[in-house]
């Protein structure tokens, strides 16, 4: 493992525990859950790339095992949507040792909207940034995320001027005597329409009252 010794910086203890913690990840399991049907060099390497982006010594093998776990059940997959995750924590400021809560909650959404687990992440990668400007929650910025997959919006463009209304929103709550968010929230639909077709993104008439 001189990769993950490379990018993680461990001693010689530390790495020794941490390959203990991924051969027993293929074969017994660990943390009461069952064993991983992936190979050790395949969990090394995610785990080499959580070290990459920042994850931390304590935090890798949770890492490594929800990351692992998703690739096993879902299209979120390698080093790719390692990347994904652990960029999109960054960005929202939320702590490292959350991303199994994270991980449950792109699940749960794909299991229930007409959308991918690898679209979710995308597009929540993409409004993170302004949802965290809005004071939004990972939670809130995912939700967000499946609803507009499900309409086949892209993130790319889509993450972008859904991102935008949400920052208009919010100046004008400030401008507003402090009006919060929640209380013009029902121009949200009308907003984002708004936006998506000058886009050019919305070709047909949707319904996004709901969200």
């Amino acid at each position: 493992m001189p990769e993950l010794k490379r990018r993680l910086t461990l001693h010689r203890n530390s790495l020794k525990k941490i390959r203990q913690e991924i051969i027993d990840m293929t074969t017994v399991g660990i943390n009461g859950h069952s064993a991983i049907p992936q190979t050790t060099a395949e969990l090394t390497e995610l785990a080499a790339a959580g070290g990459q982006l920042g994850i931390s010594q304590e935090n890798i093998i949770d890492f490594t095992e929800v990351m692992a776990q998703m690739g096993t059940a879902t299209n979120l997959v390698g080093e790719e949507g390692a990347a994904t995750l652990a960029r999109f924590q960054n960005v929202m400021g939320v702590g490292q040792n959350e991303i199994r809560n994270i991980g449950s909650a792109i699940v749960d959404l794909g299991n229930h909207s007409a959308t991918t687990e690898s679209e979710i992440a995308a597009m929540a990668l993409r409004m993170g940034k302004y949802g965290s400007s809005v004071r939004m929650s990972a939670a809130d910025v995912l939700g967000y995320s499946a609803a507009l997959s499900s309409l086949g919006i892209e993130a790319q463009m889509g993450g972008s001027a859904i991102g935008r209304t949400w920052l208009s929103i919010h100046r004008n709550s400030r401008c507003k005597r402090r009006r919060g968010f929640d209380e013009i929230r029902k121009s949200t639909a009308v907003r984002v329409r708004k936006n998506l077709k000058s886009s050019g993104i919305l070709t047909a008439p949707v319904h996004l009252t709901d969200y």
